[in-house]
């Protein structure tokens, strides 16, 4: 899933029929993918700054 949401965000095409005809599945994931990266980026943040944590 990882792959084809990376694919369909890379596309200028594809992105434009998703934000025009909408896909509730795309929205979805692609928000749980936003999440985790922005997780494991505040995570190492956090191990930067307090080493000892890790």
């Amino acid at each position: 899933m990882v792959l084809f949401l990376s694919e369909m965000n890379a596309g200028y095409y594809s992105l434009k029929f998703v934000n025009e005809c909408g896909n509730d599945e795309y929205y979805r994931y692609n928000k749980l993918l936003l999440l985790k990266d922005h997780n494991e980026s505040l995570r190492r943040e956090i191990l930067e700054l307090s080493p000892e944590l890790g």
